[in-house]
C-alpha cells in the first residue's frame, strides 16, 4: 500500500458576495470570500461594512415666501434619493416705519403708514388738478400688501377740478376738512361700510357741490346721511 499525501487546498483569488448598497442614511455591506480552485471548498469569508453615502443636498427653494410679519420656508431636495428638509427663512426687515410717506404713481397719490406693514392713510393726490379719484382698498409697498383704511385731513383741500370720488371699502376713517371747497365734486360713490360719525372729521364734505349724487352701500343709507349731513354735506344732495 502506498500513502499519497493530501495535495493541500489551492486559495484562489477574493470574490465579493452578498453585496448590500449603503444609501444616503444607512450604511452597506459585502462578503470577501476565497475558494479553493481545485475543490471548490470555501476557504475564508470576511464581512466588510462601508458607511452611508451621506445625502447630496440641492441649493434649495423658496416654498413659502417670508413677509415683514412672517418667517418663510426653504426646502432642499437630496439629489440622490429625493428626500426633503427645510429650514426656516427669516422676516423681512421693516422699510417703512409709523409715519414713512410712499408715492404711488399707479394710483396718483401720496401715502402715510399708519399701522407698519399693515395699513396706510390716503394723504392727497399728486396731482392737484385731477378730475376723478379713487381711494383704492389697497396698495403694494415692496412685498408688502398694506390696507388703505384712512383718508387725511384736508387730502382734497386743493383740488378744484375734482368732479367725482371712489372710497373703496377697507376706509373707515375720513379726516376733518377732506373735501373741504370741493365745488366741482358731484359724484361720490362710497363702498365702505365702516364709517361712523366719530370717524368723519368735521367739515370733511363742507362746500362741496350742494347737488352732489352720493352712492352708499344699501344698508348704510339712513346712518349714512346724518353722518354726512352733518359733517357739512349739502341737504340737497342726493344720497342712493
Amino acid at each position: 500500500i502506498t500513502t499519497i499525501p493530501a495535495k493541500g487546498h489551492v486559495a484562489g483569488e477574493k470574490k465579493i458576495e452578498n453585496v448590500t448598497e449603503s444609501t444616503c442614511e444607512n450604511g452597506g455591506s459585502y462578503d470577501e470570500v476565497i475558494y479553493c480552485t481545485v475543490c471548490g471548498k470555501e476557504l475564508s469569508r470576511t464581512t466588510i461594512k462601508t458607511e452611508a453615502k451621506g445625502h447630496k443636498w440641492d441649493s434649495g427653494k423658496i416654498t413659502k415666501e417670508p413677509t415683514y410679519t412672517e418667517q418663510g420656508t426653504r426646502t432642499y431636495t437630496c439629489t440622490v434619493c429625493g428626500k426633503t428638509k427645510t429650514e426656516t427663512v427669516d422676516v423681512l426687515k421693516e422699510e417703512y416705519n409709523v409715519g414713512s410717506t410712499y408715492e404711488d404713481a399707479t394710483t396718483n397719490a401720496i401715502y402715510r403708514v399708519i399701522v407698519p406693514n399693515q395699513q396706510v392713510e390716503y394723504v392727497c393726490p399728486i396731482d392737484k388738478k385731477l378730475k376723478k379719484a379713487t381711494i383704492p382698498s389697497q396698495i403694494k409697498i415692496g412685498n408688502v400688501t398694506y390696507k388703505v383704511t384712512a383718508i387725511g385731513g384736508n387730502a382734497f383741500k386743493k383740488c378744484k377740478n375734482l368732479t367725482s370720488i371712489t372710497i373703496e371699502k377697507n376706509v373707515s376713517k375720513i379726516g376733518s376738512k377732506a373735501f373741504y371747497n370741493c365745488k366741482k365734486l358731484k359724484n361720490i360713490k362710497i363702498k365702505s361700510k365702516k364709517l361712523t360719525l366719530k370717524k368723519v372729521g368735521k367739515s370733511a364734505f363742507k362746500s362741496i357741490n350742494k347737488k352732489a349724487k352720493i352712492t352708499v352701500p344699501k344698508s348704510k343709507k339712513k346712518s349714512y346721511k346724518k353722518i354726512l349731513v352733518k359733517r357739512g354735506l349739502s341737504k340737497k344732495a342726493k344720497i342712493k
